[in-house]
């Protein structure tokens, strides 16, 4: 390194989430924001080691670089204000967000000035949050994570791992355009994998009417009808089997993709109970 001021920068304290179901709540993403920090900073300061999240279906909620900074910089200054200004940002969804820096004895290691240029453009460049909605159900139809930056050591690469939503074909499409592009422009390498189609709501579904009855009929209150914003086996069953009529159903899970994740045991029971009643019907 140039410098020989050395810093670990952390971003932590954020509620994270599904990547689908939680992506319109206004959560802060951690990667994206340790993009910003980075990026104001990025005239005094060569990066080493970074890393955050890294699963791409859920909302990162940690993430952290080694720096080295010159002697013009005043570091801790500059974190007190990003606080100050993501802690306004984010106060109604993400309150206990924190930004740190800690000393460090050194840092080994820091990449070329036009890598970390590639860094922190990257981070900063790729789309994060709903990006299309569906007006008539008021529905996130179409969004992108960034879900990880994981340093691979066998090829020494830096990956970015992330998932794109969407119900609508054309736009899942453009999507991965939009990342095709972004790694042109960028000269890096893009990878599309693990593709599977959406799944977009039927407005007349026979079986969704049958559930629907039987839970009245059961527990003696209308059951609730939600469109949500997730990936599931049903976009893969009725693409390969035409005319199906599918629902999904299930307890209530809640803070999924997260450590406080969980399930409800009553809402379990009751689940079970709906659909033995139904498959009876349908014998």
């Amino acid at each position: 390194p140039e410098f020989k001021n050395f810093y670990k920068l952390s971003i932590k304290g954020l509620k994270g989430g599904h990547s689908g179901s939680d992506i319109d709540k206004e959560r802060g993403n951690a990667l994206k924001i340790l993009g910003r920090v980075l990026y104001d900073l990025k005239n005094h300061i060569e990066i080493g080691e970074i890393a955050g999240g890294g699963k791409d279906n859920a909302i990162p909620r940690e993430s952290w670089v080694l720096l080295s900074a010159d002697d013009t910089t005043n570091i801790s200054d500059a974190v007190n204000t990003w606080n100050d200004t993501l802690r306004r940002e984010l106060r109604l969804s993400d309150p206990d967000i924190q930004v740190t820096i800690v000393k460090v004895s050194s840092c080994n290691q820091v990449y070329d000035g036009k890598t970390k240029e590639k860094i922190i453009s990257l981070i900063n460049m790729i789309p994060c949050g709903p990006l299309s909605r569906d007006l008539e159900h008021n529905l996130v139809v179409s969004s992108n994570n960034l879900g990880g930056i994981l340093a691979d050591d066998d090829t020494s690469e830096i990956k970015f791992v992330g998932l794109s939503r969407s119900s609508v074909k054309s736009l899942l499409h453009a999507l991965i355009a939009a990342a095709e592009q972004i790694a042109a422009l960028l000269e890096i390498k893009v990878t599309i994998n693990a593709l599977y189609p959406g799944w977009e709501y039927a407005v007349d579904s026979r079986i969704r009417t049958l559930f629907l009855k039987t839970y009245e009929e059961l527990y003696g209150i209308k059951g609730k009808v939600d469109v949500i914003h997730a990936g599931l086996e049903c976009g893969i069953l009725l693409e390969k089997i035409s005319g199906v009529d599918a629902i999904s159903l299930g307890p209530n899970i809640i803070d999924i993709h997260t450590p406080n994740e969980h399930i409800s045991i009553s809402s379990t029971g009751r689940t079970f109970k709906l659909l033995c009643e139904v498959l009876k019907q349908l014998k």
